[in-house]
């Protein structure tokens, strides 16, 4: 059966071109020059110099006329009985006319976003015969002003005022133009400086064609996060389609899982989405999802993120990985693979057909802070080789397989690291403690705070947290991102909160804590807030009484009236 051009194919990792097609596949080459800076930025520059160059054209212009009509009558001296007139005059219809060219080619290369030559060469020869012209222009009208110096206070001025005085505003305006084009080749100077250093990331090569010499940009990582030089790969052609406009198709990785489930929820809420989950039901479950099985916008996939996926998609939210102690702990092996290799898949999945991707990292990520609270610059304090390293190193590697995708292919990326979070849907006795403690507060049993007990977190309702990645997605910032709730609350606040709201009557007990546990955890959300709009509203005394509900339908266990 053939294949549609809308779907991707290809074999192993996820790296395998794909057969749609590319615009930029049957675009004939062009005879000119692109530029190693972006076509935006050249856009910029040249439409500065387009207008410095139009003022010197005004005033070389009008520095000609006025010296062109400056007879004032019979007894008038005349302009050409002076040599040095004559040369302010020639000089400055010289470059009045070469300015009315420059502007052309100016404009030429703002509609076209081209040089005639590499940017680099186009620059230094403008800068060179600009050079020129500056100097003649200097030339000329220090020439004028000598003479003009010798004349004031002879006859020729005292009987003739006028002619003097028009001679002296033809001058200056000379001057004038001779000062913008210094300011223009001081442009030149700055761009020059700016392509050199950025020529230092970029490796260009010169390649001839039958067409004449063609220029293509190697393009290399910028050192900074975030910066890349490339450009994204195309997304599917049905997004430039000008008779039909395609549902957005976003792919959630660990789509039946607690927070995945509540995101393709968000999602399904917008009609021009459709949405593909893709879970392996480790820890997600389909009861998260049977609301949405069977609605046409909606597909679900048994799949494991460790094997290459071909779908075609304009988004990706990758989410899949076990985030729970026991469950990561459980195939550490596993884990370590799902952040990685899983990562690896879904970027290769990114570059082949163009999708936007975010990757959920982790508060984890951190490690045992020495920095509280934890911004997003903060390089974390992890231990490489304990019990939980498959969980907190796999985050970080995954990570740097996002920049260095971003860097190296333009892909688009965003990172999100999520804090601690709760709500409806979490698996009962999965490890983390808001779960652990609504679920043992229904049973009645006492609640278990791991030593010492000062440890700290904070806790984001889903709701929020869901928003935040949507808002992150959306957005136009890289990340990474904290995504979570300041509200530090310690592990015996957070024990006496639950009991409060939920049963009074149980004990609170002490049990020996877990390796490598951190001692405080706390969310910067400055960045969040700044670039995304976004900050929590769920406060923890409102979000337990939700997530006791639903605890209560699962083991069902109704509240005591």
């Amino acid at each position: 059966m053939r294949q549609s051009p809308l779907r991707n194919g290809g074999g192993g990792g996820g790296e395998t071109p794909s057969p749609r097609p590319r615009i930029q596949q049957n675009t004939p080459p062009h005879h000119h020059f692109h530029s190693t800076v972006s076509v935006q930025k050249l856009r910029r520059f040249n439409t500065l110099i387009l207008v410095f160059r139009f003022a010197a054209f005004c005033s070389s212009a009008a520095a000609s006329v006025f010296m062109l009509v400056n007879p004032r009558g019979p007894d008038s001296p005349r302009w050409y009985d002076f040599d040095a007139f004559r040369f302010v005059l020639v000089a400055n219809a010289i470059v009045a006319v070469y300015s009315l060219f420059e502007m052309g080619a100016s404009v030429w290369e703002i509609s076209s976003g081209f040089t005639l030559l590499p940017e680099i060469i186009q620059v230094w020869f403008d800068f060179g015969h600009d050079q020129v012209f500056t100097y003649l222009l200097l030339s000329a009208d220090s020439t004028g002003t000598e003479l003009a110096r010798t004349m004031q206070g002879t006859d020729k001025c005292k009987n003739n005022n006028a002619f003097c005085v028009q001679t002296d505003i033809s001058i200056a305006l000379g001057f004038a133009g001779t000062q913008l084009w210094q300011d223009i080749n001081r442009l030149f100077f700055s761009f020059i400086e700016f392509s050199l250093r950025t020529s230092e990331h970029a490796n260009t090569n010169y390649m001839w064609s039958r067409s004449g010499f063609q220029f293509q940009e190697g393009i290399s990582a910028m050192a900074s996060n975030g910066q890349t030089t490339k450009s994204p790969p195309s997304p599917s052609p049905l997004r430039n389609s000008k008779f039909f406009q395609a549902n957005m198709r976003i792919l959630v990785t660990g789509g039946a899982g607690f927070i995945g489930s509540h995101l393709v929820d968000r999602l399904m809420q917008n009609e021009k989405n459709e949405v593909i989950v893709v879970d392996n039901y480790f820890t997600g479950s389909k009861d998260n999802l049977k609301q949405w099985i069977g609605h046409p916008r909606f597909e679900l996939i048994r799949h494991d993120v460790t094997e290459p996926l071909l779908v075609e998609v304009d988004q990706i939210y990758h989410l899949a990985c076990p985030a729970s102690p026991i469950f990561y702990k459980y195939n550490p092996v596993k884990t370590i693979k799902t952040n990685v290799m899983g990562t690896l898949n879904m970027l290769g999945l990114a570059k082949r057909v163009g999708a936007r991707i975010l990757l959920t990292s982790t508060s984890e990520v951190y490690g045992d802070p020495l920095v509280h609270p934890q911004e997003e610059s903060y390089w974390g304090n992890v231990n490489p080789i304990g019990v939980r390293s498959c969980y907190d190193e796999g985050k970080r590697v995954a990570e740097t397989l996002m920049f260095d995708y971003h860097r190296q292919h333009g892909i688009e990326i965003r990172i999100a690291r999520i804090f601690n979070t709760y709500g409806p849907r979490m698996n009962i006795d999965d490890g983390r403690v808001v779960s652990n403690f609504i679920a043992q507060a229904i049973r009645g049993e006492s609640l278990t705070v791991q030593l010492p007990g000062t440890q700290t977190r904070s806790f984001c309702y889903v709701s929020d947290m869901v928003d935040g990645l949507i808002r992150l997605m959306e957005g136009d910032n890289t990340g990474p991102i904290n995504i979570g709730n300041p509200g530090e609350f310690t592990m015996v606040e957070l024990a006496e909160t639950v009991k409060e709201l939920i049963n009074p009557d149980v004990k609170i007990i002490s049990v020996e804590n877990t390796p490598d546990d951190p001692r405080q955890r706390k969310p910067d959300i400055t960045k969040a807030t700044e670039l995304l709009g976004w900050e929590p509203k769920v406060k923890l005394r409102d979000g337990v009484p939700l997530m006791e509900e639903d605890f209560r339908q699962r083991l069902a266990v109704p509240k005591k009236v």
